[in-house]
């Protein structure tokens, strides 16, 4: 939870640990305390599995990397990307098994989308040779996005105030020493380095989403 330093995990190489709702299993990545405050984890449903109603009191960001995940508003497939703001609630579930990225209590209360994006359907931006970007969502310093690095292309990282997170979809990149291979999860801090993308590349990317810590005493439920 230090946030002040730059954090690499090989996601592949965790194992998956029971959570208090049968079939539903986790890697958690950062935590706060043991079942509430600030979480990034990957999560996942087993066939059938479900989780009771429950209130995001700081909301809920999710990437859904594999399968369906659905809760009573709909069905999302794997690419969806959702956010579920501060003080909504839901009753998720999964009928067949689904991987998620997600990501619980770090919303300003400011952010009151309810928002349910089908990636699939969006249009990608060119930011440099080799490099292309697909905007998710932008709310104050918080900028999310889907970024493709082509094989031998560079992409700068940790340039803004307040630090950036990525999540390695697919490929395999370089960044300082480190060689980070697909379903890694890094958050950078105040360095300012760059990816070189050894292999074709797929990566989430969220910048400013360090602001809470840097101004702010640490997000809890």
């Amino acid at each position: 939870m230090d946030r002040s330093t730059n954090l690499f995990i090989d996601v592949e190489s965790m194992h998956w640990q029971e959570s208090p709702h049968p079939g539903v299993l986790r890697k958690p990545l950062e935590r706060e305390a043991a079942e509430h405050g600030w979480v990034t984890s990957v999560v996942k449903y087993l066939p059938g599995a479900s989780f009771h109603g429950h209130e995001h009191p700081k909301g809920e960001e999710i990437l859904v990397l594999d399968g369906t995940f659905s809760d009573e508003n709909g069905h999302y497939p794997a690419g969806s990307y959702l956010r579920n703001p501060p003080g909504s609630s839901h009753v998720p579930f999964s009928d067949h098994g689904c991987v998620l990225f997600v990501k619980l209590n770090q919303m300003q209360a400011s952010d009151n989308t309810l928002l349910a994006l089908p990636l699939l359907e969006q249009s990608w931006t060119q930011l440099s040779d080799g490099v292309t970007e697909l905007e998710l969502y932008t709310h104050n310093d918080e900028r999310v996005s889907l970024v493709s690095v082509d094989a031998g292309a560079s992409l700068p990282l940790a340039t803004q105030d307040f630090g950036e997170e990525l999540f390695l979809l697919k490929g395999n990149i370089k960044i300082g020493e480190r060689f980070m291979r697909a379903f890694s999860w890094i958050r950078m801090a105040r360095d300012q380095v760059a990816g070189h993308a050894q292999q074709d590349c797929l990566l989430w990317r969220k910048t400013g989403s360090l602001a809470g810590y840097f101004s702010d005493a640490p997000i809890s439920a």
